[in-house]
């Protein structure tokens, strides 16, 4: 769909400048990726295939946190990417909240075992969970 909606000839194409910052789609362009339709299809793949890691990597995967932080800075670049149409959309913003707070439910660097008794996800953490 990111062609279609948001390509060069899509739907709702992007303006020269976004609202935010898209730091993966900016590193994509420093990278030599030259089109902005290669760089948007080139981020949605690396999110796909960093979800599938997350999701079936097993669990030093599940617990690293610069998997989720990745993931979270592709969604931000894509959001921003799409600003015309997506604030219309209050549910984006909220997954890209969650996916933050996400982040601080992992440790820094993957345990030993399975799933480490002394190194709790932090309450506060969970509370805004819960909250939102």
């Amino acid at each position: 769909q990111g062609r279609a909606l948001f390509g060069a000839r899509g739907l709702f194409a992007p303006a020269t400048g976004s609202s935010g910052p898209t730091p993966a789609l900016d590193l994509l362009a420093a990278a030599g990726v030259g089109s902005a339709d290669a760089r948007v299809e080139l981020a949605s793949l690396c999110g796909l295939l960093l979800s599938l890691l997350l999701a079936f990597g097993g669990p030093r995967f599940a617990l690293w946190a610069p998997l989720p932080a990745s993931l979270w800075l592709l969604h931000l670049s894509l959001v921003n990417n799409a600003s015309r149409l997506l604030p219309a959309h209050s549910w984006e913003w909220a997954a890209l909240e969650l996916g933050f707070l996400a982040i601080f439910l992992a440790p820094e660097w993957p345990p030993s075992t399975l799933y480490p008794r002394l190194l709790p996800p932090p309450s506060a953490v969970l509370l805004l969970f819960r909250w939102h």
